[in-house]
Parts: structure tokens; C-alpha cells; sequence
């Protein structure tokens, strides 16, 4: 099974920092979904 998540970020100010820091944690909650490989792509 896989899982598929997207940030979007409209007209909100926030650091990249931030933002990585978000798609880390979502990268996290998908973590045990199974034994495919996870990536992050910016």
C-alpha cells in the first residue's frame, strides 16, 4: 500500500525550514505503510 501526501503552501508566509519540517512529519506518519521506499521531492 502506498501513501501520498502534498504541502501547498498559497500566500502563507512561512520559512523553508517550516515547510521541511512539515513534509518531514507527513514522510513519518506514512512510514509503516508498508515495505515500498518513501522520498521527498521540493
Amino acid at each position: 500500500m502506498c501513501g501520498i501526501f502534498a504541502y501547498i503552501n498559497y500566500k502563507i508566509p512561512r520559512t523553508f525550514r517550516d515547510i521541511c519540517e512539515i513534509l518531514l512529519d507527513g514522510l513519518q506518519r506514512s512510514e509503516y505503510r508498508g515495505y515500498d521506499s518513501a522520498g521527498i521531492c521540493v
